[in-house]
């Protein structure tokens, strides 16, 4: 193994269209509503959290995800916690 590969070893790249499982839990900012559905953003990965009010939009939510669709890089959440601005690191 060359010393590159061991300095490189467990490195990997970040997608800018991250892939969720059902039953994932994901902390995250919710940035628009869209239909009178708040939307939050991954990358280019776009998360519809069906259950939220739009006062959501503009704050950080934890959401359990409940489908998502690896081709269209969209996916349905349900809301599990809104943080208030002191739980925000």
């Amino acid at each position: 193994m060359s010393l590159l590969s061991k300095y490189l070893k467990g490195w990997q790249f970040r997608t800018n269209t991250p892939a969720f499982e059902p039953g994932e839990s994901v902390e995250l900012f919710v940035f628009d509503v869209i239909d009178g559905t708040p939307v939050a953003s991954v990358g280019d990965t776009k998360l519809f959290i069906e259950d939220a009010t739009p006062e959501l939009a503009g704050t950080r939510a934890i959401v359990e995800i409940t489908s998502f669709d690896d081709d269209e890089h969209t996916g349905s959440a349900k809301l599990l916690e809104q943080l208030d601005s002191e739980d925000v690191e």
